[in-house]
């Protein structure tokens, strides 16, 4: 079954005799914990439709590109539409980040747009920005904006497909034009410049129809995000003091150690992703924690010998 944006129902029905549709328990994961977190932390939903908005320069295409690199590491086809900047602009972008997964067009016609996403059958894009959009349709300001917003809510449940969509933030910090789009869409992310370090980015996801709306902080440099939550004083406000329960990447290490030798199998068994295994174990062999012998679904993982 398909996810509906909004299915009527006047005849109330008991909550636990609703029979919930699979796809609700289908989720989609970067492979890093801390962003995940962000989104909700069980993965995303498959034909999920989000804006991400922030002040110009702050580091939305950045981010978003790490995060569709991440996705397509674990198998996923990504795509990023430009119709602000060249697809040089964006190539160039990609290199100094170390992206090479993602497929990078220029488009800002919404029609094409909706065609060229059905066709290559994505499981995730991003379109930059919805400022950008154009239409061949007749209409006013909010007409194009509801109708726009229709057609990629549409698409995202239709195909399942992911759909990021990049906002302007005014300097008020208010969106550029209307709010058909922030309350059409399954969630919004909001980006801003820590107040006490301008290396750090505060994520706030203030609306999420499929999970909790988290809040975490990076560090961002030249080369990208590091996707290691740190504590700034944003967050610390808005979810308190608390000790860090351990990390997945932790939790992989102490059950490797205590076993001696583990499966890939007993590993998605304890993180519950493959997609968090393949990341977390690729890590662990680079720093020289862990050792891998074997291929695949028949990978065995052992403490790496001194």
């Amino acid at each position: 079954m398909k996810l509906n944006h909004i299915q009527t129902n006047s005849a109330f029905i008991q909550a636990s005799e609703i029979e919930i549709p699979e796809i609700y328990f289908r989720r989609l994961f970067t492979g890093q914990e801390d962003l995940d977190y962000v989104f909700g932390g069980n993965g995303i939903l498959p034909g999920t439709v989000f804006t991400m908005a922030a002040a110009a320069g702050t580091g939305k295409t950045t981010m978003l590109l790490q995060m569709e690199e991440l996705m397509a590491d674990n198998g996923m086809k990504v795509g990023y539409i430009s119709g602000e900047e060249s697809i040089h602009q964006l190539a160039f972008t990609c290199k100094r980040i170390n992206v090479n997964k993602v497929h990078i067009a220029n488009m800002t016609n919404i029609e094409e747009i909706v065609k060229v996403i059905r066709a290559e059958k994505f499981k995730f894009v991003v379109i930059d920005s919805y400022q950008s959009l154009t239409t061949t349709e007749e209409m006013n300001t909010r007409e194009k904006e509801q109708y726009i917003a229709g057609l990629l809510v549409t698409l995202a449940k239709e195909t399942e497909t992911i759909i990021g969509l990049i906002l302007h933030m005014t300097k008020a910090g208010q969106y550029k034009g209307g709010t058909i789009v922030p309350h059409a869409v399954d969630m919004n992310i909001l980006m801003k410049l820590n107040d006490e370090d301008p290396t750090i980015r505060d994520i706030t996801v203030t609306k999420n129809r499929f999970g909790f709306a988290g809040q975490s902080s990076f560090v961002m440099n030249s080369t990208g995000f590091d996707f290691i939550k740190v504590e700034s004083s944003a967050s610390l406000e808005t979810l308190g003091k608390r000790d860090k329960a351990p990390s997945k990447k932790d939790t992989v290490l102490a059950f490797i150690t205590e076993k001696g030798k583990v499966t890939q199998t007993e590993l998605i068994q304890l993180v519950g992703s493959i997609q968090y295994v393949n990341n977390i174990t690729k890590e662990l062999l680079i720093m020289g924690k862990i050792q891998k012998d074997g291929k695949g679904g028949a990978a065995e993982y052992a403490v790496a010998s001194k």
